[in-house]
């Protein structure tokens, strides 16, 4: 259409209905705005053109993506999807690589760093990981998605290994994705048993006495004349007071059980208060004839205590006595050490006086000696 200008010229029959092509029509000569120019017009054909061709090679994308992942994994992909089974088999590395993995790891392929977060931490681990995707486990309620997902996963395994160690030739045939199309349907009807099951559950624990049927049942309550007065008539079945005596009989044996038991506690209560009493009178008796012997014992005690203080003190008073006989000898023994110490320096100082003098005396002798000899050997050369 262009401009809003050629609103008025433009046939929109193809593509709206008339009434609604005359109302755009009115529309758009009173609407207010302002006027697109050419520049504009250029780029918003040319933003059309692109997001056009982004859908078409989307779809091309996706059909592309199909026909491989039928090629190379017909199982996996009628289990799960071609996009879901595609991301498996890119996370794992390889279809073998992802054959080789067990059902476990299958269900939490993705969450790894939620699985190492949660070992560290303590906290649950994740319940699943890229196979949270599939359609199986979208259209399970929220309580049944870790089930499903548990499911899915086992089956996705068994399907995996059997599109990893088929030949070729298998795969291209009609019937190579029959045991992905039979896992799928057990999975379906598995659940659909499942919410069958919690239907069942909500509906019993609806019905129980404990409900929230029997919460929301009023209570009914009696007023007036009804609920003051009481007829005995209506206790008699079928008009017949012969059921009477046969229902009192168990009436009459629960009564007679209850008052014996009664009896029986009374006794025994009365047997404990008369033995009570029984040792209360033992001991007071124990207790006179016992006050003759604690006196005795008392002075016996105080007797034994005041001799063993006396002994105390006497014996307080020899070690007094030793203490002081001890030290006066040791001030004796060190005034005799200092004696002997003294008369020994001395006995010392005069051998010391009495050898200098005999050595002055020896060098004197043998100086004088010296000097005839010199005088008798000039002589005798004088002579000569």
């Amino acid at each position: 259409m262009g401009f809003r200008t050629n609103a008025a010229t433009t046939d929109l029959a193809s593509i709206l209905p008339e009434d609604l092509e005359a109302t755009i029509k009115a529309a758009a000569e009173i609407s207010m705005g302002t006027e697109i120019s050419d520049a504009d017009i250029a780029h918003i054909h040319q933003l059309c053109d692109q997001v056009i061709s982004i859908s078409a090679y989307r779809t091309q994308l996706s059909d592309y993506l199909r026909n491989r992942m039928t090629a190379i994994a017909p199982n996996l992909t009628a289990l799960v999807g071609e996009l879901v089974g595609a991301r498996l088999i890119s996370h794992a590395g390889s279809l073998l690589q992802l054959a080789k993995h067990p059902a476990s790891t299958v269900q939490i392929l993705g969450a790894e760093k939620a699985l190492f977060r949660a070992l560290k931490t303590k906290h649950d681990t994740p319940k699943y990981g890229l196979i949270y995707h599939a359609s199986l486990v979208g259209q399970a309620p929220p309580k049944l998605k870790g089930k499903m997902a548990r499911m899915v996963a086992t089956k996705a395994a068994l399907s995996v290994r059997v599109d990893a160690l088929a030949d070729a030739d298998a795969k291209s045939e009609t019937d190579a994705a029959a045991i992905g199309i039979q896992n799928k349907a057990k999975l379906e009807s598995r659940l659909r048993a499942l919410e069958l099951e919690g239907d069942v559950g909500a509906a019993r624990r609806f019905a129980e006495p404990g409900g929230s049927s029997a919460r929301k049942t009023q209570k009914v309550s009696m007023s007036g004349d009804a609920a003051r007065s009481y007829n005995p008539a209506s206790d008699i079945v079928g008009g017949s007071a012969d059921l009477v005596p046969t229902q009192r009989g168990p009436l009459e044996t629960a009564m007679k059980a209850v008052l014996d038991v009664k009896e029986e506690k009374k006794r025994a209560k009365e047997e404990k208060r008369r033995k009570r009493a029984e040792k209360a009178d033992d001991d007071s008796a124990m207790e006179v004839d016992e006050a003759p012997a604690k006196e005795s014992k008392k002075k016996r005690r105080e007797s034994e205590a005041a001799s063993a203080a006396a002994d105390i003190r006497a014996l307080t008073s020899d070690v007094a006595d030793i203490r002081v006989e001890t030290e006066e000898e040791r001030a004796e023994r060190r005034r005799l050490k200092k004696e002997q110490k003294a008369a020994k320096k001395a006995i010392e100082a005069e051998s010391d006086d009495k050898k200098s003098s005999k050595k002055r005396r020896a060098s004197d002798v043998d100086g004088g000696e010296g000097v005839s000899k010199k005088k008798k050997k000039k002589h005798d050369d004088d002579s000569d």
